[in-house]
C-alpha cells in the first residue's frame, strides 16, 4: 500500500494532555500513528501539529525503540523522518521538540533524499532544554548541503540566536568551493533569536548561504 499523505491529528486541533484520560487518549493515539508509518513502505507527506505527547509514549516492544535522556520514548518523530520517500515534512507546536531532538530530526531526514519542503516548529513554550544552538546550527546547514533540491525549510521558534548563527554560517563557509548549487527558494527562521542578531553577523550568515543557494530568501 502506498499514501500520498498524512495529517496528524486528524481533527482539528491537537491532542491535549492536561490530565490523566487526555494523556492516555493521547498515548493510544500516537502509538496508532506509530503503528500506521511503520506499516506504510511509502508516502510522501506528513503534517502533525500541536500533539503534545507526540514524542512520549508507552513502551511498544514491536517498534524502533529511541529514548531520550530521561528515559522517554522517542516515537514517531524519528520513526517519521527516516521515511526516504518524504517529499514534505511538518512538525510544528511540538511540546518536546527541543534542541536534542530538532538536531536528531535534522540529521536524519539528511538521508530523504525526495525531500523538498521541511518545517519545525516547538511550542513556544516547549519544556525541553534548549542549550545545543550550535548543533542545531550545524545540522540545518549540513541538512541544506546534502539535500540539494530542498526547496523551502523553515525552523520557528527554535532559539538558535548568535550562537546557533554562526556555526550555520561556518558550516556553509567550509564546505567546498566549487559545490554545486542549491536549488533551496525560501529559508525562515522566525521567533528562533535572531531579530536582535548584530548586523556584521546576520550579514555573514546570509553571505554564506547567498553563495550556495543564489536564489533563496531568508527571512528572521
Amino acid at each position: 500500500a502506498q499514501s500520498r499523505g498524512l495529517r496528524w491529528p486528524p481533527g482539528p486541533g491537537g491532542l491535549a494532555a492536561s490530565d490523566a484520560s487526555k494523556a492516555q487518549a493521547a498515548f493510544s493515539s500516537v502509538a496508532m500513528l506509530a503503528q500506521a508509518i511503520a506499516g506504510l513502505p511509502h508516502f510522501h507527506s506528513l503534517e502533525a501539529h500541536g500533539v503534545v505527547a507526540f514524542a512520549a509514549m508507552p513502551r511498544d516492544e514491536s517498534l524502533p525503540q529511541i529514548h531520550d535522556n530521561s528515559g522517554r520514548l522517542l516515537l514517531p518523530i524519528p520513526l517519521i523522518a527516516s521515511q526516504h520517500s518524504l517529499q514534505q515534512l511538518a512538525i510544528t507546536d511540538c511540546t518536546l521538540l527541543g534542541h536534542c531532538l530538532l538536531r536528531e530530526v535534522l540529521g536524519i531526514v539528511g538521508e530523504s533524499v525526495a525531500l523538498r519542503v521541511l518545517n519545525l516548529a516547538p511550542a513556544p513554550l516547549c519544556s525541553e532544554p534548549f542549550n545545543e544552538a550550535a548543533g542545531v546550527g550545524r545540522a540545518a546547514a549540513a541538512l541544506l548541503l546534502r539535500l540539494k533540491l530542498m526547496k523551502s525549510v523553515r525552523l520557528a521558534w527554535c532559539s538558535l540566536g548568535a550562537e546557533g548563527a554562526l556555526a550555520f554560517a561556518s558550516c556553509l563557509e567550509e564546505s567546498l568551493c566549487d559545490s554545486p548549487k542549491l536549488a533551496l527558494q525560501s529559508l525562515e527562521l522566525q521567533q528562533s533569536g535572531l531579530e536582535e542578531l548584530c548586523e556584521p553577523l546576520w550579514a555573514s550568515l546570509v553571505n554564506a548561504l547567498a553563495r550556495h543557494a543564489p536564489n533563496a530568501q531568508i527571512r528572521r
